[in-house]
């Protein structure tokens, strides 16, 4: 039987995956939108972006594959689901996948009911590439990601 010390188990648990591994919901209904975002997450190195035009789909998508999203970046405001009612469905079955909310909405009951509802950060409309992705590297890596 092979016994790890101490330290070999810290240095294994803190041991980050590459973000190649991530999987990634991607929610707008702006299709340009959508292969911004997409572009950003494969420039990191992400391989595995799915999208979804509404929350309504983001929603089935999400249900169908029983959550195995490592991170979702969403829309606020969409037809049919809006980003918030998506946030608070997701919260209802996974408490810890981290949640982007992308908005252009920044008032203070808004930002207020998101962060009540879990959100784990924020990426104001319009954003540059270089912007979005360093906040999505900084989820990312206290998700677990390198």
């Amino acid at each position: 039987m092979d016994i790890k010390s101490d330290r070999e188990i810290r240095e294994m648990s803190s041991t980050k995956k590459p973000l190649s591994e991530m999987d990634v919901l991607v929610v707008d209904d702006e299709a340009d939108i959508c292969t911004m975002v997409k572009y950003a997450l494969q420039s990191l190195g992400v391989h595995k972006v799915h999208i979804a035009g509404n929350g309504r789909d983001a929603w089935n998508i999400y249900y169908e594959s029983k959550g195995r999203f490592d991170m979702i970046v969403s829309d606020w405001i969409m037809p049919e689901i809006s980003g918030l009612d998506f946030l608070k469905r997701v919260r209802e079955r996974n408490q810890s996948v981290p949640f982007v909310m992308l908005t252009s909405k920044g008032e203070r009951d808004d930002v207020a009911a998101a962060a009540q509802n879990g959100v784990t950060g924020y990426i104001g409309k319009p954003f540059t590439l270089q912007g979005f992705q360093k906040h999505i590297r900084k989820i990312a890596g206290t998700a677990g990601y390198a």
